[in-house]
């Protein structure tokens, strides 16, 4: 027979058991300690954003990293929520918690916020936006046109990262106008997204937006709101295609209250094109 240890094992159950811990430790290690990520995120994305310069490394790598992120989201979900299923949790337990609200992580309903914008989108591809075709975008801004002559939804293919979706003129003089009636929250920041691009299509190209809020309340005046907005590297960006972000702040003297007529402008003033890519009106 073999020898019992002082713990009632037999010394091969003891070297079992031995190897067993080691192995976890090894696990342990591949997995990065108690980090809950079963890959190493970091060192990832640090090879993907090496190089020898400050180029961008174009749309392939922002789709790569889309899907690293994605993955890693993905990710630790799904061990947080399988952690409560070892040790014998049954689904009945599971249940039990989740009505307790502490699994509130692993329930999309739970977490589910209402949107503090009254008009949102974000032209993406690979799902990464609010919508990634032109027909989508068409759907959703319809109800709201209330004047187009020369805007429309489109996605070229034939230049890299600006193949997004986005609302295109190439027609000097063009406008849009967009109307939100009596809105039911209030909109202190207006955000514009467009594309800022070297290719020869969009050369020049400039926007003049307006933004006019009626209160709707007595003894308060309309205000209006414009800037401008050039989609063209003149100088300096000869291999660059980059979303530019533009955000107004109207502050709590300006911004539009609940019950106010809000009306979006957009009109190419000058240059071959022009492409906006989202527009957020939100509180």
């Amino acid at each position: 027979d073999l020898p019992t240890a002082a713990s009632g094992k037999t010394h091969e159950e003891n070297v079992i058991a031995t190897a067993t811990k080691q192995k976890k430790r090894k696990q342990q290690q591949v997995l990065g300690g108690d980090n809950i990520l079963s890959v190493r995120y970091a060192d990832i994305v640090n090879r993907v954003l090496e190089t020898d310069d400050d180029a961008s490394f174009g749309m392939e790598g922002h789709v790569v990293m889309t899907w690293i992120v994605a993955h890693a989201l993905a990710d630790i979900t799904s061990q947080y929520c399988s952690s409560y299923q070892k040790d014998g949790t049954s689904a009945i337990k599971i249940q039990q918690m989740l009505n307790e609200n502490k699994l509130n992580a692993c329930s999309s309903n739970e977490n589910k916020k209402e949107s503090p914008c009254t008009f949102a989108w974000f032209a993406s591809p690979k799902g990464a936006g609010t919508l990634s075709k032109p027909i989508e975008l068409n759907q959703y801004i319809l109800p709201y046109i209330i004047e187009n002559t020369g805007w429309n939804a489109a996605s070229d293919m034939t230049c890299g990262y600006n193949r997004k979706t986005g609302l295109v003129s190439t027609l000097v003089g063009a406008r849009l106008s967009i109307e939100f009636k009596n809105i039911q929250k209030e909109i202190r920041y207006w955000n514009v997204l467009t594309l800022k691009s070297y290719h020869m299509k969009w050369k020049d190209g400039v926007v003049r937006f307006h933004l006019l809020v009626n209160p709707n309340r007595e003894g308060v005046s309309a205000r209006k709101s414009t800037f401008e907005i050039s989609g063209w590297w003149n100088v300096g960006h000869n291999d660059v295609d980059s979303t530019y972000h533009f955000e107004v702040d109207l502050g709590e003297e300006h911004k539009a209250p609940v019950g106010s007529d809000v009306m979006v402008q957009m009109e190419l003033v000058s240059g071959e094109g022009f492409k906006i890519l989202g527009m957020m009106l939100c509180s």
